[in-house]
C-alpha cells in the first residue's frame, strides 16, 4: 500500500505540476516541433553504407526521434508530448522498482537521489527515458541486453554502460571475481583509449571539461565508496533462495555498474568529459541495487550505514540549492 501510495503522489505531482520554469523544457518542446519524417529520411540520405547508417541509429539516437514522431503522429502538442514523456519513464521506472527485492526502499531512493526522480525523471527525460527503458527491460522482463541496446538508440550515453553489460554477460558463466575483474579491465581500458581519442578530436574542449570544476575529491571519495555495492551484492547473495533468473540479471546488473564506476574513477585522472556524459549513473543505479545486499552481519550493516551517509549528504547538499522545489 505504501508502494503505490507514493507512485500515485509522484505520479501525480508530475502529470499536474508546472513544467515551464525547469532546466531543458524548452529544448525538449522544440524536438517535438522539429521532428518529423523528413528527419527519418534525411538520417537514411546522409548514410553511404548500411553499416554507418546502423552506427548513426545510435550516435543520432534514432529511438528518441521514433518516440517523438510517434506521439506527434498521434496529435500530441510539443508541450503535451513532454509530459507524457515524463509519465511514460516513471511508469516505466516504477514498475522496474516494483520488481526489486524491496520495492518501497528502491522507490524512495529513486524519489530522493539528486539524479533520479529530480532530474533524469523530471528535466533530462533523455536520460531518463533511456534509463527507464534499460531497466524495465533488466528486471521486469529480465532481458537486460536488449534493454541496454534499445536504450542507447534513445541516449547514446547508455552505449558504455551497454558495453559493460555485455561483457558481464558473456562471462556469465564465469566466476563473479573473474566477472568483476572482466568489465573492470574493459572500463579502463576505454577510458584510457577515450581520453587519447578526445584529446586527438576534442581541442579546446578537453579543457572545458576539467574535473575541477564539477567534480571534487568528495566526488571521488564516493565513487570508491560505492563499489562496495556491487561487491557486497556477490558476498552476501544467497543462492539456494534466489530465483535463478533474477539472480542472473541482479548479477549482471551488478556488474555492470563495477564497469561504470571503474570507468568514473579512471576518468576522473585521464577523461573528465567522460565523467560529464555518463557519472549520473554512479548513483541511478543504487535504487535497484542497493536493496539486494542481504544484511548478514554488524559489517555488512555499518557499511550500508555509510553508503547511505554519502547519499544522504548529497541529498542535503542538492536540497539546499532547490532542486526538489518542483515536488515541495
Amino acid at each position: 500500500m505504501a508502494f503505490l501510495t507514493l507512485s500515485a503522489l509522484i505520479m501525480s505531482a508530475l502529470g499536474l505540476g508546472d513544467r515551464t520554469y525547469l532546466l531543458d523544457q524548452d529544448n525538449y518542446v522544440q524536438y517535438f516541433r522539429d521532428t518529423n519524417i523528413y528527419w527519418f529520411t534525411n538520417l537514411w540520405d546522409g548514410s553511404l553504407t548500411g553499416t554507418i547508417f546502423v552506427i548513426r541509429m545510435v550516435t543520432e539516437e534514432l529511438g528518441w526521434r521514433a518516440w517523438v514522431l510517434a506521439l506527434n503522429t498521434l496529435g500530441c502538442s510539443p508541450e503535451g508530448g513532454v509530459r507524457i514523456t515524463v509519465l511514460a519513464l516513471n511508469a516505466l521506472m516504477i514498475y522496474a522498482l516494483s520488481k526489486t527485492r524491496w520495492p518501497l526502499i528502491s522507490l524512495v531512493l529513486w524519489a530522493v537521489i539528486p539524479d533520479a526522480l529530480a532530474t533524469v525523471g523530471l528535466f533530462q527525460i533523455r536520460q531518463g527515458f533511456a534509463f527507464a527503458i534499460a531497466m524495465y527491460f533488466a528486471f521486469a522482463r529480465k532481458q537486460p541486453v536488449r534493454g541496454a541496446a534499445l536504450a542507447s538508440l534513445v541516449h547514446t550515453t547508455f552505449a558504455y554502460p551497454a558495453i559493460f553489460l555485455i561483457i558481464a554477460r558473456l562471462c556469465v558463466k564465469r566466476s563473479q571475481l573473474l566477472n568483476l575483474l572482466s568489465v573492470s579491465a574493459a572500463a579502463t581500458t576505454m577510458a584510457v583509449l577515450s581520453s587519447l581519442l578526445f584529446n586527438i578530436f576534442g581541442g579546446r574542449r578537453l579543457v572545458e571539461y576539467d574535473q575541477q570544476e564539477n567534480y571534487t575529491l568528495n566526488y571521488l571519495i564516493a565513487l570508491v565508496i560505492f563499489t562496495l555495492i556491487p561487491y557486497l551484492i556477490v558476498r552476501t547473495r544467497d543462492e539456494r533462495t534466489e530465483d535463478p533468473v533474477s539472480a542472473s540479471v541482479t548479477r549482471q546488473i551488478s556488474t555492470m555498474y563495477a564497469g561504470i564506476l571503474v570507468f568514473l574513477i579512471v576518468s576522473f585522472f585521464v577523461y573528465p568529459f567522460g565523467m560529464a556524459r555518463i557519472g549520473y549513473y554512479s548513483t541511478l543505479m543504487i535504487p535497484f541495487l542497493l536493496p539486494s545486499i542481504r544484511v548478514k552481519n554488524k559489517l555488512v550493516l555499518w557499511l550500508i550505514t555509510g553508503i547511505v551517509l554519502v547519499i544522504g549528504y548529497d541529498v542535503f547538499k542538492k536540497y539546499s540549492s532547490g532542486l526538489y522545489s518542483y515536488f515541495l
